[in-house]
């Protein structure tokens, strides 16, 4: 008899564990040590992770993004926040102008006038159209600096409206200085310097680029008051004076120090004692 037959004739048949269990994850780490595999790749594994790491770091940033926008709506942040917008609803106190120009009527009479906010760059149509109306217009004059209310006029030709001008703090004399060849005689030849003191300011702002503040200050006096004698055309041509319209009876020196800017007014050679009450006019001008 031969297998053949045993086989045939009902012998048990004989199973492994391979087939009534199939394969298991410890036969394929068995199986991978002893070589029979071959190595796996686990490029799949490695696009997952690195998938998984830039969801992680775009929800990140999505929720930076979000706490900055909430930000923006209800306080400072890198984007613009409820104290860096413009609020039409809001009155924008104690603001610093410089007035460019004043337009007048027929008889004289202020009607208008406009401004510019300053500010350290001074740029953007934004901050050149501050409207003074007839009432506010008839209380400065051009190239003045004053302290404003301000309310923002949305839509309309000006983008800021002054709603009140606030007045001016009077200069505090503190000293006074004379050097004379006459003991005991005051003349127009003696050195004179008046020390006063005045609310802290941006000295840039108050003598501009060359002296251009002071100049269109001086300029306006003139017009206004054709028939003055402290003011002569400047004609000479030194490097130092070339950009000045105007020759003035006095020197400006301007120091800040101790919350306040010192005004030390020196009186030039030859011209008479009243020169300080005309440089006061004009220093009333220069500052706010």
């Amino acid at each position: 008899m031969t297998t053949r037959g045993l086989s045939a004739h009902g012998c048990e048949k004989i199973t492994t564990p391979w087939e009534t269990q199939g394969i298991t994850k410890e036969d394929l780490e068995l199986a991978g040590e002893l070589g029979l595999l071959n190595k796996v790749d686990h490029y799949f594994e490695s696009m997952v992770d690195r998938e998984e790491d830039a969801n992680e770091e775009f929800q990140k940033d999505f929720e930076e993004f979000d706490q900055e926008l909430d930000r923006s709506i209800y306080g400072n942040s890198m984007f613009p926040g409820s104290d860096e917008c413009i609020n039409p609803n809001l009155v924008y106190r104690n603001i610093t102008v410089r007035v460019n120009r004043i337009w007048k009527s027929e008889k004289g009479e202020s009607k208008f006038a406009i401004g510019t906010i300053q500010t350290e760059s001074n740029s953007g149509n934004l901050l050149k159209n501050t409207y003074f109306p007839s009432w506010a217009a008839k209380k400065v004059t051009i190239g003045e600096m004053v302290k404003v209310d301000l309310v923002y006029t949305f839509g309309q030709k000006n983008d800021w409206k002054v709603i009140y001008v606030h007045p001016k703090v009077a200069p505090e004399f503190v000293s006074e200085i004379r050097i004379s060849d006459s003991l005991g005689t005051v003349s127009d030849l003696d050195t004179v310097c008046k020390n006063y003191q005045i609310p802290m300011q941006s000295i840039g702002h108050m003598v501009g680029k060359n002296g251009y503040a002071i100049q269109k200050i001086v300029t306006d006096y003139i017009y206004n008051n054709p028939k003055q004698t402290y003011v002569t055309p400047n004609e000479e041509n030194d490097e130092e004076s070339v950009q000045m319209k105007w020759k003035i009876p006095v020197d400006f020196d301007l120091t800040n120090e101790n919350d306040a800017t010192n005004v030390a007014i020196w009186k030039n050679e030859g011209h008479p004692e009243s020169s300080f009450e005309w440089a006061h006019q004009i220093l009333n001008k220069m500052y706010c």
